[in-house]
């Protein structure tokens, strides 16, 4: 409501309206999901990104909704996936989907992709993620192979459905970005080296709250 607010306040005052959006407007169902696919947010806060989207489409004639996923910062205080499969995979019984796939996009990939195109973008909508796709049994894997606290970890395959979250979640959490890549050039680095550098600062971090 505040932003929808705020978008009103300054409708006769900008030429154009930039709003970063998320995949969380999806219900995960298909994954690959292209710029005009159909909205259906499973929680909170994929809803209130789809009520901003719906607003800004009914009433604003210049605009570009950009949508994104996993954005991973290098702070360790930072939420991000690669940040919360870590601490999971340090407790008892950590359960990991084998079915679950999101993307990982480093922030600066996205915050210079953005500044690339914020000025000359044309399209209503537009997806700024990497492409490339994972697991998190594969990402799991990939963490106590790499991190020095890696003999401390440990987990049980499931299927998505068996894991008990405090809302509903998407099971297919990642984005079509064939537009931006095709018409725009974008890049993105590989993933995993995105992981290699959040595991050290991670490790770093972690190793001192358990010593």
């Amino acid at each position: 409501n505040k932003t929808i607010n705020f978008l009103n306040k300054i409708k006769s005052k900008v030429k154009k309206i930039i709003f970063l959006s998320s995949v969380e407007v999806f219900d995960g169902k298909k994954g690959n999901y292209k710029e005009n696919d159909t909205k259906n947010p499973l929680n909170f806060y994929g809803m209130t990104k789809e009520k901003v989207e719906d607003h800004i489409e009914n009433n604003f004639q210049d605009y570009c909704i950009i949508r994104t996923g996993w954005n991973i910062g290098m702070d360790p205080k930072q939420r991000c996936v690669i940040k919360l499969t870590y601490q999971t995979l340090l407790k008892e019984n950590a359960k990991m989907a084998e079915d679950n796939f999101f993307t990982i996009t480093h922030v600066e990939d996205f915050a210079s992709n953005l500044l690339k195109i914020i000025g000359i973008v044309d399209d209503k909508i537009i997806h700024l993620s990497s492409d490339h796709k994972l697991s998190r049994t594969e990402l799991a894997d990939y963490i106590i192979k790499n991190s020095k606290l890696g003999p401390k970890m440990k987990f049980q395959s499931v299927k998505f459905e068996n894991i008990n979250f405090d809302e509903p979640r998407s099971r297919l959490n990642d984005l079509n970005n064939d537009l931006s890549r095709n018409k725009y050039n974008l890049k993105f680095r590989d993933p995993f080296k995105t992981i290699d550098q959040k595991i050290k600062i991670l490790d770093d971090y972690f190793s001192k709250e358990i010593n």
